[in-house]
């Protein structure tokens, strides 16, 4: 196979950039989706801007999802296109604040869809992060107050919520097996942690300043590496306070008793 002389490489590239940016050539069409796509967030309109998306990647993200999105972008006139991957043509438009976003695009039909956004690629990844903080800041305490949640929905599917057997599930699985409800986990927990700080202290132990001193000093057999979670709250650690077992979530306070 011939092989075109180093000197002839800068010409035929120049060459390829030219046509990828003439009206109706492949880089108009994706300069031109981009921009009607980049237009369409920055308007609040995510409905628009994913009926843009190809089929397999619209199917991963609902319109509620793309309205998360921080419109604020570079304009796509300026962005430069790669060579073809696995995820389609690349177009790398340039951020103001430095990195920047890249779209992937291919042809369907004659029409270019995106296939690839860095910036959804990030939102999917939070996705079960910005379900649980709606969930524990919004909905259990609307659910605990004796509010009616089926009408409340995930931010980021748009599904709305279902409590199935006393827990509130995500139809998108965001929150796992769901998030307790009903009854009162979080005491019951508060007073299995409480009698092992009892027994700690019935040892002969000083009353722990903290519950991961349980573990540290006992080298392990008793306590939790980093202390005990709220069942119900997953980002809330018991503390001691007042020689009790707090929730900060619940802000209740379990006494501890020595045998």
């Amino acid at each position: 196979m011939r092989r075109l002389p180093k000197a002839a490489a800068p010409a035929v590239l120049a060459a390829v950039l030219v046509i990828t940016a003439l009206p109706g050539s492949p880089g108009s069409g994706i300069r031109d989706t981009a921009s009607r796509y980049l237009s369409s967030l920055g308007r609040g309109e995510p409905a628009d801007a994913r009926s843009m998306l190809a089929d397999s990647l619209a199917g991963l993200v609902p319109a509620a999802a793309l309205g998360r999105m921080d419109p604020r972008e570079g304009g796509a006139g300026g962005g430069s296109i790669g060579r073809l991957g696995p995820r389609g043509w690349p177009l790398e438009i340039p951020s103001g604040e430095g990195g920047g976003r890249i779209l992937w695009f291919r042809n369907y039909d004659g029409e270019w869809r995106i296939t690839g956004d860095t910036r959804i690629d990030a939102l999917m990844g939070s996705a079960s992060v910005v379900c649980m903080d709606y969930a524990l800041s919004t909905v259990v305490p609307a659910a605990a107050a004796g509010a009616d949640v089926s009408g409340m929905a995930c931010p980021f599917s748009g599904a709305a919520y279902s409590v199935v057997d006393g827990m509130l599930v995500c139809p998108a699985g965001h929150l796992g097996a769901g998030i307790v409800l009903e009854g009162d986990e979080c005491g019951a927990r508060r007073a299995e942690v409480a009698a092992m700080v009892g027994g700690w202290v019935a040892r002969g132990n000083p009353f722990p300043g903290d519950l991961r001193d349980i573990w540290e000093s006992s080298g392990g057999e008793m306590g939790l590496p980093g202390g005990y979670r709220c069942p119900v709250d997953g980002y809330s650690f018991y503390s001691l306070q007042d020689s009790g077992i707090w929730c900060p979530y619940h802000e209740e306070l379990t006494t501890v008793e020595v045998p």
